[in-house]
This record gives structure tokens, C-alpha cells and sequence, in this order.
């Protein structure tokens, strides 16, 4: 087998025998961090060929904005690390990512007593550490880079499986909780801005 073949070969399967402990190494001491690893493939369509190129779909989410840049870069210096080791390129792709964000007080002042009005809210937690960056924070910071203020609240529900698992799913009887508390929240939003103005 010739040696190109060889640095292929030991490539690809680099991160199936140290996925974990390749990334562990590089977890941020200032808040939560994490590396997912979603989806590992080799291309080539025989059985019998070592295929020329190989797939590693991953994501990392950090409890911040500067602890995911922090864990974006470093998983991309473990890529490029591992292609440099067995002689062969590594190209990446940023298919997404997210950003910190808190809620603004305000908001959830409004956001708590719309949840006391409804029938079907049985507990409130003011404010849980999510400790990720989330998708929804980017229209958060868009929100609030436009002079406006922002807000995030989460339902609770009984799961069928964890996060980020293909079993994943909710009791979708929350939802119309929170589409009950969501309508209360902006009518009383609306109700304070007119006092307001008057």
C-alpha cells in the first residue's frame, strides 16, 4: 500500500478512536464548554477502497460568546493539527454557530407576572443558567443593537430523551401554556407603554 495511502487511512479514522480525549483537553475554565460530535463518514462508494476523503460534522456551543469563539478556534486547531500529523489537508466549513445573551430585567418582570396570570404555569424560575450560546440569542443582540430590549423564556416539559438526541422530543402541550404566557406578556408589554405615553 503506498505510504499516501497509509496517511489517509490513519487519518480517517483519527477521530473515531479519539474523539473524546482530543477534545477534552481544551474545555474553558471561565464557564460551560462543549464539543458535539454529530456525524462521522468516510466518502468512497467500495468496500474494498480507502476512500479518498472522510466527513466529521461537530458544533461546539460555549456558556458565552468568547467561550464558543474560544472552542470554535480550538477545535479548528485540532483539525488542522490531526491533517498536519498524517500528512494530508483538512478543509472546514462554519455551517453555524450562536452567541451569548441575557435577558433583559425589564422584560422578564413582564414575562413573571404573565406567567402568575396563567392557568397552566405551575412553577417559575426567574432566571436558570442555560450556560450555552443559543440560537435565538442572535436576533436577541440584533434586537438590542437596534435600540430595542430582548428576552428568552423556556417552557418546561417532560422529555423523552436528552438534548441533542435523535429521541428528543417534548410534551407539546406546553406549547399552548406558552403561547397563553407569550400573548399576556405583549399585551401587558403594550398596556405599560401606554401608560407610559398618557
Amino acid at each position: 500500500m503506498p505510504e499516501s495511502v497509509r496517511r489517509r487511512e490513519r487519518a480517517l479514522c483519527w477521530p473515531l478512536r479519539r474523539p473524546a480525549s482530543a477534545c477534552r483537553g481544551f474545555r474553558h475554565g471561565d464557564g460551560n464548554s462543549r464539543i458535539n460530535i454529530g456525524g462521522i463518514s468516510a466518502g468512497g462508494n467500495s468496500r474494498n477502497v480507502v476512500p479518498d476523503y472522510g466527513i466529521v460534522k461537530f458544533e461546539t456551543r460555549g456558556g458565552s460568546t468568547g467561550i464558543n469563539r474560544y472552542m470554535e478556534a480550538e477545535a479548528r486547531r485540532i483539525c488542522e493539527g490531526a491533517a498536519l500529523m498524517y500528512g494530508v489537508s483538512v478543509e472546514i466549513r462554519n455551517m453555524g454557530s450562536a452567541e451569548g445573551s441575557d435577558s433583559d430585567g425589564e422584560l422578564m418582570q413582564v414575562i413573571r407576572a404573565a406567567a402568575e396570570r396563567s392557568g397552566g404555569v405551575h412553577k417559575i424560575v426567574e432566571k436558570k443558567s442555560f450556560d450555552a450560546c443559543e440560537d435565538v440569542t442572535y436576533f436577541m443582540n440584533r434586537v438590542r443593537s437596534n435600540g430595542g430590549k430582548a428576552a428568552v423564556m423556556m417552557l418546561g416539559s417532560q422529555l423523552a430523551a436528552g438534548h441533542h438526541s435523535g429521541s428528543f422530543d417534548i410534551d407539546e402541550k406546553c406549547m399552548e401554556i406558552g403561547a397563553e404566557v407569550l400573548s399576556r406578556a405583549i399585551r401587558l408589554r403594550l398596556e405599560e407603554e401606554t401608560r407610559q405615553k398618557s
